[in-house]
């Protein structure tokens, strides 16, 4: 796999790109799970400005590891940097101010830096920060491994976050992004203990099921998503986004009156999302509805041309 990896990267950077996605092609084709290789496929078709092979690439490298979409979306606004920079005015006052930067303004920087994909320039400020500090604040690290987990760069999140928790074991945003970089590596045994360890140390926080239920379902274990997206669904009863994440799940599970029930539910709290009036629409065919079915349709035809 590494070989393929070489050989693609030197022929990107010395623009032989039909040769780039030739390597890259021959590496999916031998490791059809692993998402480096899409969404390495995906940056050379942009190279060369193929849209239909980049974007499918791209949602295969999403679907199999969606740290793949943050990396990809990071690339894809580089040429922006420049323009979201200086139409931020809180980027602009921090960045001038002649004197070291309090604890507060050095995390404000840090997240309009994130806002404007300016990953790298965040990294170095929380790198400068916790270099200075005698006093370590396990949260420096967690800003700075989750954007080492953004850039895919997972030795250096993975190491981040064990730092973050050596400090504090109490920190549960640590935990819950520890869980991500093992997902990442396939280590979903330790997954499921960091984010059991991220659970306990905060009941309610929806993050840690959302995420635990997302490989759970991953790994074909549905009741036991099912168990953390009704507790999602308790935690944030007003959230359509969670009623469509259950009903997508309870499709799998060949419930389809619950499914109906939560993509209702989805469209009540959000009526003019129109991907939900089509999933909505496939239930009820399945149902025996054909008149609510194109009812459904209909609308989502509606709100796709407004």
């Amino acid at each position: 796999a590494l070989a393929y990896s070489y050989l693609g990267l030197y022929y990107f950077k010395i623009a032989a790109y039909d040769k780039a996605i030739a390597a890259f092609t021959s590496a999916i084709e031998k490791y059809k799970e692993e998402p480096f290789f899409y969404a390495s496929r995906c940056l050379v078709y942009r190279q060369i400005e193929e849209d239909e092979g980049a974007f499918y690439d791209y949602q295969i490298a999403k679907r199999l590891d969606f740290n793949y979409h943050s990396v990809l979306e990071w690339a894809e606004n580089q040429a922006e940097l420049t323009y979201f920079e200086a139409d931020n005015l809180v980027i602009q006052e921090l960045e001038s101010k002649p004197k070291h930067l309090s604890t507060d303004e050095i995390n404000s920087l840090g997240l309009e830096y994130v806002h404007c994909y300016s990953y790298l320039k965040a990294i170095g400020l929380y790198s400068s920060a916790i270099a200075e500090s005698d006093n370590k604040d396990s949260n420096l690290f967690v800003f700075r491994g989750s954007l080492y987990l953004k850039l895919t760069c997972f030795e250096l999140a993975l190491s981040d976050f064990n730092q973050a928790i050596a400090l504090d074991e109490n920190r549960s945003a640590a935990h819950i992004f520890r869980a991500k970089v093992f997902e990442s590596y396939r280590n979903y045994q330790s997954a499921l203990e960091d984010y059991a360890k991220a659970e306990e140390i905060d009941r309610d926080s929806s993050i840690v099921y959302e995420e635990r239920a997302s490989l759970f379902e991953r790994l074909g274990n549905f009741e036991e998503a099912l168990l953390d997206f009704d507790r999602l669904v308790t935690l944030n009863p007003e959230d359509f986004y969670v009623y469509s994440l259950r009903a997508d799940l309870n499709e799998k599970l060949e419930d389809l009156p619950g499914a109906l029930a939560d993509y209702s539910k989805a469209i009540d709290l959000n009526p003019y999302y129109s991907d939900l009036y089509s999933y909505r629409a496939a239930i009820r065919e399945k149902l025996g509805d054909p008149i609510g079915a194109k009812a459904d349709l209909d609308k989502f035809n509606e709100l796709e041309d407004e």
